[in-house]
């Protein structure tokens, strides 16, 4: 499969904001997260769950269950690793401090998981295409192919939708997506024609803000 991109557009486009502007943002907020107290942490948790689940309830119950397992691995390493005071008399027992560590990191990720599910909502893969390539553009002076960057990153995210969409797949299933060849045309290449887009006032405004946000975080978390 081959990306090529056609001239930029400020027309073109499903929302009012670029589509680097909310990807810029899920970043903002995986660097301010640590950043923030437990009670801002726990706030920020319950809105991405709200917003996950606005229109299907069930989505972030389901997030929830697919990395149960990561999750419940993530605390107990934490557990046995941090030191701190056992939770029980116990030489193996785990520490009170590194569950603690643990669960907040383990929040922290849902977190993110949550305001990704909802971001993958309102935007098509697209559009995702298009905020990865925007957001890999500053690297091309080091010489990262944009196009053929976004373009794996997104058929990723597409595979991704496919495997964990509803039920979850069986390994069969995997197995045989793997393993099947991949689709071609009839000239043996697919081409994908992204529309660009260019910046306008309101995407630098944001963008600007959520710098602002950051440096807050940082300053208020160093202060």
């Amino acid at each position: 499969m081959k990306l090529t991109a056609s001239r930029p557009d400020p027309l073109t486009g499903s929302g009012f904001f670029h589509p680097l502007v909310p990807l810029a943002g899920w970043l903002a907020l995986a660097l301010m997260l640590p950043l923030w107290s437990g009670p801002c942490q726990l706030l920020a948790a319950g809105l991405m769950a709200l917003l996950a689940g606005w229109r299907q309830p069930a989505v972030p119950w389901q997030a929830l269950r697919r990395v149960r397992w990561l999750l419940i691995t993530l605390v107990a390493a934490m557990g046995w690793s941090v030191p701190g005071q056992a939770l029980w008399s116990a030489d193996w027992a785990p520490t009170r401090e590194g569950v603690m560590e643990g669960l907040a990191h383990a929040l922290r990720l849902l977190t993110l998981l949550w305001c990704m599910k909802w971001l993958f909502a309102r935007q098509s893969r697209q559009d995702w295409l298009l905020g990865l390539r925007s957001l890999c553009w500053p690297l091309v002076g080091l010489g990262l192919d944009v196009n053929r960057a976004a373009l794996r990153l997104w058929l990723t995210l597409a595979e991704t939708e496919r495997l964990t969409g509803g039920a979850s797949p069986h390994w069969r299933d995997v197995w045989q997506l793997l393993s099947a060849p991949p689709a071609a045309t009839q000239d043996g290449e697919q081409v994908l024609t992204l529309q660009l887009r260019v910046l306008t006032g309101w995407d630098t405004l944001a963008l600007i803000a959520l710098l602002l946000a950051v440096g807050l975080s940082g300053w208020l978390y160093s202060g």
